[in-house]
């Protein structure tokens, strides 16, 4: 009986590590709500060993495109390590043809208006080469509105490779 149960829609699965999201979005939001940048990196930061333990590369971006938090697999992903990302703007790890198209979902997403938080784009890695990806993005907000955005990307080369 149990294998006629229908699976739940595609925004219902939630992976084991999403408490510890959830954890650190509210942790996050908490110290955004004191406008100090130091304090919100402290706050993310006790949440890497659990986000880190996810096979999908995961990071959080402040409203301002700083990175605050970024985990292994992420890093394995592009080839940075985790103080190399953390240094760039967050939009040098998003494809340069993809950061119009990503940048336009962000804003529409940040003004409160329909927009995707799945969809598919591209990273770029360290040594040029483009890195196809399904992000699944989460709009951090506190009482005043968004504050950063939180950001699970899938890597599609093995599984392009495997379909061929």
């Amino acid at each position: 009986m149990a294998g006629n149960m229908p699976r739940p829609p595609r925004g219902d699965r939630r992976p084991m590590w999403r408490g510890a999201l959830s954890r650190a979005h509210a942790t996050f939001a908490e110290a955004r709500a004191h406008r100090d940048q130091d304090r919100v990196r402290r706050a993310v930061a006790h949440h890497l060993a659990e986000v880190d333990a996810a096979q999908t590369g995961i990071f959080v971006a402040g409203i301002t495109g700083s990175y605050l938090l970024v985990n292994a697999a992420l890093c394995a992903m592009t080839g940075y390590t985790r103080d190399e990302i953390m240094a760039l703007p967050s939009w040098d790890l998003i494809a340069p043809a993809e950061r119009p198209r990503v940048a336009a979902i962000r804003n529409a997403r940040v003004r409160g208006q329909a927009a995707p938080s799945e969809y598919e784009t591209a990273l770029i890695s360290r040594t040029g080469e483009v890195i196809p990806v399904i992000a699944r993005s989460h709009l951090l907000r506190d009482g005043a509105g968004a504050i950063g955005v939180m950001v699970e990307v899938v890597d599609l080369r093995g599984l392009r490779t495997a379909q061929e």
